[in-house]
Parts: structure tokens; C-alpha cells; sequence
């Protein structure tokens, strides 16, 4: 089936110039050579007010453009400084940050090696000292002992010299009685003692 033929569209008149506008329609008559040269001109003069208007017009636009083209470029190159400093910013902190935790990180590195040593130390140091607190007990009671074994040999040693002493006085004056006993008998015995008689009466004193 064919298809229907499309009806050409009819062109809008043509607007007239802004310097014809309002103009009233003149009734045509014939102008002479130099009256057309003359219309002529002066459309040829309009025409050129109306394009350097336009020209104007067109370089005020232009002018604009730039003017936003290049306030539009300042403010890009404004943007992306100012992103340029923010990520500048941003690693800086992040460096920051960085720095600070792995100082800390090796600062309670270096305090925990530090504690351990320190319990270690001091570990050590208690295991030593209760060492010598119990190699003291151990010399007291030893000292205690050797104390009370002296002491105990000391009595045992002055027991048996009292006795001894003990022993040797009693010899010594049973050594001295006999003597004396001795002497006694004798001078009761001799003819020239005037007290032969009472010497002799103690002889049973001596037996």
C-alpha cells in the first residue's frame, strides 16, 4: 500500500528589518535611476547599522563568554587547588597519624619490655633474697646448734673438771690429814710435849 504524500510545509514570511517595522506600506510607483540608487543607499547603510549591531551585539556576547569561560577556568583552577591542598592535608594527617601510632606502638613496646624486665629482675631479686633469708635461718640454726652443742660440751667439759677438782681436793686432804695425823702421833708421843696427854685425846678423830 502506498504511503500517503506528505504536504509541503509552508514557510513563514520572512520577518521584516527592525528599521521597516512600523513602516507603512507605500503605494508603488515608478522612481527614477537616482531615486532607486538612492533607496538602495540608504538600505545598504541601514543594513550596515543593523550588522555592526549586530557585530556589537555579538562581541558583547563573545566578551561575556570569555569573561565566563575564564571565571569558569579560575574557578576550576581554584577547585582543584584546593583539592590538591586537601589531599596534601589529608596525607599529611594520615602521615601524622601514622608517625604518632607507631611511636606509641613503640613506646608501649619499649614499656612492656621494660615491665617484663623489670618483673623479671625482680623476680630474680626475691628469689635471691629469699635464697640468703633462708641461707641466714639455715646459719642461725646451725649457729644454735653449734651454741648449744658447745654450751652442752662446756657443762659436760666443767662437770667433769669440777670433779676432777672435786676429786683432787679430796685426795689432797685426805693427803693433808694423813699428815696431820701423822705429825700429831708423833709429837704426842715424844716425852718432851707438854701436852702429851690432850694431843693424844684426838687421835680418835683422825681414824
Amino acid at each position: 500500500m502506498d504511503k500517503p504524500k506528505e504536504q509541503p510545509r509552508k514557510l513563514s514570511p520572512k520577518p521584516k528589518p527592525r528599521y521597516l517595522q512600523g513602516v507603512a506600506a507605500k503605494p508603488e510607483k515608478k522612481l527614477s535611476q537616482e531615486e532607486i540608487v538612492k533607496s538602495l543607499k540608504l538600505q545598504i547603510q541601514k543594513q550596515k547599522q543593523e550588522l555592526d549591531f549586530r557585530e556589537g551585539e555579538i562581541q558583547k556576547l563573545t566578551r561575556f563568554n570569555e569573561d565566563k569561560r575564564d571565571k569558569i577556568a579560575e574557578l576550576h583552577q581554584e577547585l582543584e587547588e584546593e583539592k590538591k591542598s586537601r589531599i596534601e592535608n589529608e596525607e599529611g594527617l594520615r602521615k601524622q597519624y601514622n608517625d604518632l601510632q607507631k611511636t606509641f606502638q613503640q613506646r608501649i613496646s619499649h614499656l612492656e619490655s621494660q615491665m617484663t624486665e623489670m618483673r623479671t629482675q625482680n623476680e630474680k631479686d626475691m628469689k635471691v633474697q629469699r635464697e640468703r633469708v633462708e641461707n641466714a635461718e639455715k646459719e642461725i640454726k646451725e649457729k644454735e646448734k653449734t651454741i648449744k652443742e658447745q654450751s652442752t660440751s662446756l657443762e659436760n667439759i666443767t662437770r667433769e673438771f669440777g670433779d676432777l677438782l672435786n676429786e683432787a681436793i679430796r685426795k689432797m686432804n685426805d693427803k693433808m690429814d694423813g699428815r696431820n695425823y701423822a705429825t700429831l702421833k708423833h709429837t704426842a708421843n715424844s716425852p718432851k710435849s707438854p701436852k702429851n696427854k690432850k694431843v693424844f685425846d684426838y687421835e680418835g678423830d683422825f681414824m
